[in-house]
């Protein structure tokens, strides 16, 4: 389908004040920690969504009209932009092929990328998955909805297989978010949403960033600020900053024994001897703010894995952390930096991810496991360690050792020289404590009068002890270079793949095609 021209729209949305707590508490990005271990959940799906934690229906009808026009636009068949916790979604109704199509369109986006389907209501799921719902997929709804955890499901047919890219499994997840529920409930349909970004750049975390790139692709944007009478501005605006959690559980029989299986976790047994069961639980295909570890705590530790595909980076960053650990290897590091590409490597991908990263032939069961994503203008070159980003960063400055690392780029292969930037500005993205180490460690040295410290453009992505901050920042300072036209290279700070690390360093890998300076 070709690109249609549009007059982009920017909706506004104004409420009465007695619905500012209630949106200020909806601001602030928080996941529900499952229970102690063990199998709590209700094992009716009525008594599940019942009990989840949804905006009122007095919210819902107050926004109505400020939604009216996006609403009936998607009933049409058109896209509409919108907020989530996690990121700005491009949205369409998921049951019509045209309207789908016009994602793929606006984006620019290979067909064979499967969308995420958001729903609002119990009645939008069934209607959706091939029944019957697993208890554990029950369990997970439970802990983690509404919320940033997308679950892999079996379909019905019933999604238009543009959604799909033919799979016979679905990605589907509740939204965190008012705005987002609001919209999906009043269109009352199954809204098919990646990020509103055009395909491959960094995603978009404020109606700015989504005008940046879809302006005039587009009928419209719903903007995250929301004005209330009297003069507040609550900042509903994508308060995790990175798309959802991923986890496949279609690989588990319909007719398995889960009364026997959460039995077993709980008492701690060992679930590859049961039958039916060679194989983890639970597969993480695309890293978020639901960690391993909060998974973990509803089916069992060591039932939770990476994808492959995933732990191609990770084997590498296991690598790294145990060189960062030893002090004479970090330093050794400085002295003579390697690249690496992560996506070297012959692990073995299991049926149920249908996705080699050495064969782009096969198609990815998730979005963000197969293309470049997340990516500025500017090459990013990821430093193993704070020692090699300071030595990048004075290499570069001086434009000393140019032999040594021409020579370096043209053995791996990896493109242009990251330190040969005599003509462009250098980006570099970190936290707050590693920028001040550097830029003290630079003001130090003997020779500093001859640094043109101005050079560097720093964006400052929080701290190190709020990763969560960290996370909701990345994509926002990654577009910032791209405003910066001098900047020709970005060098990042590395952060451990644990917990919310693996999210951060899933992005930052894709962002950088893998490119480690060492």
């Amino acid at each position: 389908m070709s690109i249609q021209s549009h007059n982009t729209e920017l909706y506004t949305i104004t409420l009465q004040q007695h619905h500012k707590d209630s949106l200020e508490n909806n601001s602030k990005f928080s996941t529900r920690t499952p229970p102690p271990l063990s199998y709590t959940s209700p094992t009716s799906l009525d008594a599940v969504f019942s009990s989840l934690p949804l905006p009122s229906n007095d919210f819902f009808n107050d926004i109505k009209p400020f939604l009216q026009n996006a609403a009936e636009l998607l009933v049409q068949g058109q896209t509409i932009a919108f907020p989530t916790e996690t990121v700005y979604g491009l949205g369409a109704n998921a049951k019509d092929t045209d309207a789908v199509s016009r994602i793929y369109a606006a984006k620019g986006r290979p067909s064979d990328n499967p969308l995420i389907v958001h729903i609002a209501t119990q009645e939008q799921l069934v209607e959706l998955v091939k029944p019957p719902i697993s208890p554990l997929a029950i369990a997970l709804i439970h802990h983690f909805w509404p919320g940033p955890l997308s679950i892999i499901l079996p379909h019905n047919s019933s999604v238009s297989h543009k959604v799909t890219a033919g799979l016979d499994t679905l990605a589907i997840r509740m939204p965190n978010h008012a705005i987002a529920l609001a919209l999906i409930k009043q269109t009352d349909r199954p809204i098919a949403a990646p990020s509103s970004n055009l395909s491959g750049k960094p995603s978009p975390t404020t109606a700015q960033h989504v005008l940046t790139d879809l302006n005039g692709r587009i009928p419209g944007v719903v903007d995250g600020l929301v004005r209330i009478e009297g003069g507040d501005v609550i900042d509903l605006n994508c308060t995790f900053g990175l798309e959802s959690t991923v986890v496949d559980i279609s690989h588990i029989p319909v007719d398995y024994d889960y009364e026997t299986l959460f039995k077993r976790v709980q008492n701690d047994d060992n679930l590859h001897q049961i039958d039916n069961i060679k194989q983890p639980l639970i597969y993480i295909l695309r890293p978020g703010a639901i960690t391993k570890t909060m998974l973990e705590k509803v089916v069992g530790v060591g039932y939770v894995e990476y994808d492959p595909s995933l732990l191609i980076n990770m084997e590498s960053f296991d690598e790294i952390e145990n060189e960062q650990n030893d002090e004479k290897s970090s330093q050794n590091e400085t002295s003579q930096r390697t690249k690496t590409n992560p996506h070297s490597t012959n692990t073995p991908v299991p049926k149920h991810a249908q996705y080699d990263t050495k064969n782009h032939g096969l198609q990815p069961k998730s979005p963000g496991m197969k293309y470049t994503h997340y990516a500025p203008k500017a090459p990013v070159y990821i430093a193993t360690n704070v020692n090699v980003l300071y030595e990048t960063l004075k290499t570069s400055i001086l434009n000393i050792s140019l032999e040594q690392t021409n020579a370096l780029n043209s053995d791996q292969n990896l493109g242009p020289n990251p330190t040969n930037t005599t003509n462009s500005k250098i980006g570099l993205l970190c936290t707050t404590e590693t920028s001040k180490f550097l830029f003290d460690s630079l003001k130090s040295l003997p020779n500093s009068s001859q640094l043109d410290l101005d050079r560097i453009v720093v964006k400052i992505c929080g701290s190190k002890e709020d990763m969560g901050t960290v996370a909701t920042k990345l994509y926002g300072c990654l577009r910032d270079f791209d405003s910066i036209d001098e900047v020709g290279v970005i060098f990042a700070e590395i952060y451990s793949h644990n917990e919310l690390g693996a999210a951060i360093m899933d992005r930052l890998l894709k962002a950088a095609g893998g490119k480690l300076l060492r």
